[in-house]
C-alpha cells in the first residue's frame, strides 16, 4: 500500500516500510549480542486493533545470551493469557527463532534492524512486519 502512496505523490505516507530503506543498523549474530551487555533484554510489541479479533494486544518478548526467548501477554488475567518459550539463533544475517507453541513450533526467520531503542523485523522479502520497543538492557 505505501508504494502505491507514494507512486501516487502521497507525502503524509509515514516511514518507507522496506528493508532497504531502514533507518538503524541491521542486527547480525555479532553485533546482536552487544544487546546483552547487561544480561538479557525485554522488548514490548503491540498489535494494533483490528489486526486481531479483539482489540490492541500487548506481548513482552524476553531474549537471553544462551539463545532462550520468552513471551507473554500483558494485562490480562492469567487464565486468559498467553505465555510461550523458545530459542533464537542466527543463519547468515538472518535472524531465526522456534516457539514451542506459537507457530506450531516451526521455525521463522526474519532480519533486525536496530533503530535507537527500537527493533524492527522484516520480512524475508523485505517488508516491515513489527517493531519491539526495548523496555529493559
Amino acid at each position: 500500500m505505501w508504494l502505491i502512496l507514494d507512486a501516487a505523490g502521497e507525502t503524509e505516507i509515514g516511514e518507507n516500510p522496506s528493508l532497504e530503506a531502514a533507518k538503524g543498523v541491521r542486527l547480525t549474530a555479532d553485533n546482536f549480542k552487544k544487546l546483552f551487555k547487561k544480561g538479557h533484554f525485554t522488548a514490548r510489541v503491540r498489535t494494533p486493533p483490528g489486526l486481531t479479533e479483539k482489540s490492541e494486544k500487548s506481548f513482552t518478548v524476553s531474549f537471553f545470551p544462551d539463545g532462550k526467548l520468552s513471551i507473554f501477554q500483558e494485562n490480562v488475567p492469567a487464565e486468559e493469557g498467553f505465555e510461550d518459550t523458545g530459542e533464537w539463533w542466527f543463519e547468515g544475517g538472518i535472524f531465526c527463532n522456534r516457539w514451542n507453541r506459537l507457530r506450531s513450533g516451526r521455525k521463522d526467520c526474519i532480519y533486525l534492524v536496530l533503530d535507537k531503542k527500537k527493533i524492527k523485523t522484516y520480512t524475508l522479502n523485505g517488508t516491515l512486519d513489527s517493531q519491539l520497543k526495548i523496555i529493559r538492557e
